[in-house]
């Protein structure tokens, strides 16, 4: 037991920077919650364009189609010169100018003229409206061709634009068809631990390899095998700290809804696995740091890769398909995949459950090999 309490009191001596870091990692989880609530899902708004338009027909057509424009953007009757054009549109006055041909409906609708437009080049903007005005073009001949009157397929037209469509999200995570709010705690999660273990195990091990306690435990009458055991206990004892903590967090923060999940055996499975991956880290990082001085930037290292490499701060759904081929081989990868599954299911499928299970076995794989990577490098230290 004299290890073991040795462990402890010098874990002790960190609680300043386990208490750190639960801060750093709560203040970043609820910055993003509260940004992501107050965006939402209602955010679109179509872009509104200064557009003008050069009349030359006068007839209802031309008149459906500046009615049209307007609904989107701010349209302007343009009756100037090319200079001028030019200048309103350097200064961006103007992102588009269209001209409607005498003869319009004869030319573009029951003809194949297409209609001048002068526009900013390799711009969005152009596209933008121009795919409008063909939408417009293509809904009119329809029209026509139906046997409609010009006036009345303005009107049918100009009314199908303004109609706005009803959505309705299909609710297939229990949160209205977004993700749960505890979901982006959990992903940012693997941060926070590894981070702790990672600097918590490393400047434990510095200490117990320190050449007067190298000494004095290899002359005590302690085992060796009891010293192991004391070591192991005091990871064990860290990482349920941490463990604990990570719960204690969701619910605390989102007390009924965390609590009613219904997902929340595999989120506390989720938890275990990453917590028993990041206590073998820890145990290599341990191994491999000789000085204090160069704990932060081992630590930085593995805990920063690993979390941009895995999707914890910036989603696997925008990386490229090779960062992810990659980052399979690292075990965050298989936490944030379980996460992502847990998050947007409020039940989950048998095929989906199979994926979770997968996940956390290969997690736990990685923990053993990685344990084992640190077994090595132990006993490469202790003949050296």
């Amino acid at each position: 037991m004299t290890v073991f309490r040795g462990f402890i009191k010098l874990a002790l001596r960190q609680l300043h920077m386990l208490l750190l870091y639960v801060a750093v990692f709560v203040t970043i989880a609820v910055i993003v919650q509260l940004s992501l609530r107050e965006e939402g899902t209602d955010t679109f708004e179509m872009t509104s364009l200064p557009v003008a338009v050069e009349d030359r027909d006068g007839g209802a057509a031309a008149e459906g189609l500046k009615e049209y424009l307007g609904q989107i953007h701010r349209v302007t009757e343009w009756e100037g010169d090319l200079t001028g054009l030019q200048e309103k549109m350097f200064y961006r006055d103007i992102y588009y100018l269209v001209r409607i041909p005498e003869n319009f409906e004869a030319a573009c609708l029951a003809g194949q003229e297409k209609l001048e437009v002068t526009k900013i080049p390799g711009t969005t903007s152009a596209y933008y409206v121009d795919s409008q005005i063909s939408a417009w073009l293509r809904e009119m001949k329809a029209m026509l061709a139906a046997g409609y009157g010009t006036q009345e397929a303005c009107a049918l037209v100009l009314q199908a634009q303004s109609g706005a469509g009803s959505v309705r999200m299909l609710d297939e995570s229990g949160y209205g068809g977004e993700p749960a709010p505890h979901a982006f705690l959990f992903q940012y999660l693997p941060y926070m631990v590894l981070s702790i273990l990672c600097y918590g195990a490393a400047f434990i091990m510095i200490a117990f390899r320190r050449e007067e306690v190298r000494r004095r435990l290899l002359v005590s009458p302690v085992p060796r095998l009891r010293q192991n055991l004391g070591l192991m206990a005091g990871y064990l004892v860290l990482g349920a700290v941490v463990w604990v903590i990570s719960l204690i967090l969701p619910v605390t923060l989102y007390r009924g809804d965390f609590l009613s999940d219904g997902n929340l055996p595999y989120y506390m499975a989720n938890v275990t696995a990453l917590v028993l991956v990041s206590l073998s880290i820890a145990y290599v990082v341990s191994m491999c740091v000789k000085r204090a001085e160069t704990v932060n930037g081992v630590v930085n290292v593995v805990t920063l890769g690993m979390c941009f490499l895995c999707g914890v701060f910036v989603s696997m759904d925008v990386m490229a398909a090779g960062v992810k081929r990659a980052a399979a081989f690292l075990p965050v990868y298989w936490y944030e995949a379980v996460n992502g599954i847990l998050s947007e299911q409020a039940s989950l499928t048998a095929s989906q459950r199979t994926e979770v299970l997968q996940g956390l076995g290969l997690q736990l794989l990685f923990a053993a090999a990685i344990f084992g990577v640190g077994m090595a490098v132990s006993r490469y230290r202790e003949t050296d």
